[in-house]
């Protein structure tokens, strides 16, 4: 063990030497690593292939991946993509990702991937028991936020189900929310930042490094020129590859369409995109989530249940025994309730 983490070390102190290439092409950013997870438990720790994912950036579709192999730097693929898979290589093994006659990233270690133990779990019949934090249904298959299983994919027909992990380009295995949008992207919240999935492929991330507020993303509403971003800090729209920093620094704690208006529960309630506050409502109230029933709006609230607002004015409508109401979901003309550990 402690051989291995001596030559991870001696690994990465060589790849932080200056390199070739042309200063003025940026380094491909969000570059991650992960280990293919493997079949079974005894093969975990031997030479295992990586899968390597970088952000996406207009007009370069292809980055070089190389790899440290006996003390240098080697190449491994010239025209990688996103998700681009390895041959075996021993633990540790440094890599890093540049775009063609560019200077490279800084050096990844992979990560473990999701193990035998997870895959079984993710495959089963069911979800094992797993927390669901978020869902997004579509006609033919819903998507599922884990809280520490990633994000599964759950098929209609056969209820099969598909596991994304680390190993799957995720910047974490704790997904807080996600969203599909019209444009046919999946956008996902976790605890260290956005991804976005086309087409099954992990394909981008932000992290405050990007421009979001905070590496803590959960909630998610999107649009077809992108998608709202709900963080830990604050809010922000994400564009393309740009991020406009909306709202900060209080927590956001989710989205509701009302006609042709969005909410965001977000120190009050507000419209978006001005953030302007809901009138009779004040911003010391945490709302968690809406749901409209013209004339009138039901909000999800932390500590004083369930408040319904009507024509600028407040009154409680109902109140769980500990106070908190999470999420709203209305159905024809039933409003459903999760509140705590009860649901109504």
């Amino acid at each position: 063990m402690l051989a291995a983490a001596l030559l991870a070390l001696s690994a990465v102190a060589l790849a932080e030497r200056a390199a070739p290439g042309d200063p003025g092409l940026s380094p491909p950013r969000g570059v991650r690593a992960a280990e293919v997870p493997v079949e079974r438990l005894k093969d975990l720790g031997g030479d295992a292939r990586v899968r390597v994912w970088w952000s996406v950036e207009e007009g370069r579709d292809t980055a070089v991946i190389e790899a440290v192999v006996r003390g240098r730097w080697q190449v491994l693929g010239r025209a990688g993509t996103p998700g681009f898979e390895t041959r075996p290589l021993p633990p540790g093994t440094a890599l890093r990702v540049r775009w063609e006659g560019g200077i490279p990233s800084d050096p990844v270690l992979p990560e473990r991937g999701l193990g035998a133990p997870d895959v079984a779990r993710l495959s089963g019949p069911g979800l094992g028991g797993m927390v669901v934090a978020d869902l997004s249904a579509g006609p033919d298959q819903a998507w599922a936020a884990l809280l520490e299983g990633g994000l599964a994919r759950v098929h209609k027909e056969d209820l099969m189900i598909a596991g994304f992990g680390r190993s799957s380009g995720l910047p974490s295995n704790q997904v807080n929310a996600v969203a599909a949008g019209p444009d046919g992207a999946v956008w996902v919240g976790t605890s260290r930042g956005l991804a976005r999935l086309r087409g099954g492929v992990v394909d981008r991330v932000w992290t405050t490094e990007d421009g979001l507020p905070d590496d803590w993303v959960q909630a998610l509403s999107p649009g077809d020129n992108g998608v709202w971003v709900g963080t830990y800090r604050g809010l922000a729209r994400v564009r393309g590859a740009a991020v406009q920093q909306v709202l900060t620094p209080w927590s956001v704690f989710g989205f509701a369409a009302d006609g042709d208006r969005t909410l965001v529960g977000y120190a009050g309630l507000r419209t978006l995109p001005d953030g302007e506050l809901i009138e009779g409502v004040d911003e010391g109230l945490n709302v968690w989530d809406a749901e409209p029933f013209p004339p009138r709006l039901y909000l999800a609230t932390e500590r004083e249940g369930i408040l319904r607002l009507e024509g600028g004015l407040l009154s409680p409508w109902w109140v769980p025994a500990d106070g908190a109401v999470y999420a709203l979901a209305r159905s024809g003309g039933q409003l459903w309730a999760a509140a705590g550990t009860h649901h109504g």
